[in-house]
């Protein structure tokens, strides 16, 4: 199976079309050359934990998205940030996201691009929603993303 890289998605107009440009960065990508190919070891049942910074001083803080994707299957879920970051001892919030199933396309491995967003109307991003992607360089179970940093 081959694997490929993206930019975040902007989300500037949630009821309408988005652009999204596939291929910036520093790795082989759509738009800059040949698929990578991902030889890498199985990783059986990943948990991509999202982790979301920099939320001290939000006043209006409710309902956060995460949303992480990996070897085409995605997970999403909603959290209540309030109450989240009031057990938080580092004003972090860390959202576990399980894949339990094995992707249609193929066994999730080493190597593979993951990518995880988080969304709300009160972070603001100038894109409107965050995101951040890397490549799986551990065949453990537990892979942390910040998708929200300043």
């Amino acid at each position: 199976m081959k694997s490929y890289s993206c930019i975040e998605g902007n989300l500037e107009n949630p009821s309408g079309k988005n652009r999204v440009n596939i291929g910036s960065g520093p790795v082989v990508t759509l738009s800059s050359g040949p698929f990578k190919p991902v030889n890498g070891a199985e990783i059986k049942n990943p948990t991509i934990v999202v982790w979301i910074e920099n939320l001290a001083g939000k006043k209006h803080l409710k309902d956060i998205k995460a949303v992480a994707m990996i070897k085409g299957e995605f997970k999403s879920k909603i959290i209540d940030a309030r109450k989240m970051l009031e057990k938080s001892k580092d004003n972090i919030i860390k959202v576990p996201l399980l894949f339990d199933k094995t992707p249609e396309i193929g066994p999730i491995k080493k190597g593979d691009f993951l990518f995880a967003c988080v969304s709300a109307n009160v972070l603001k991003p100038v894109e409107g929603t965050e995101c951040e992607h890397r490549e799986t360089s551990h065949t453990g179970n537990i892979h942390n993303i910040v998708a929200r940093h300043d």
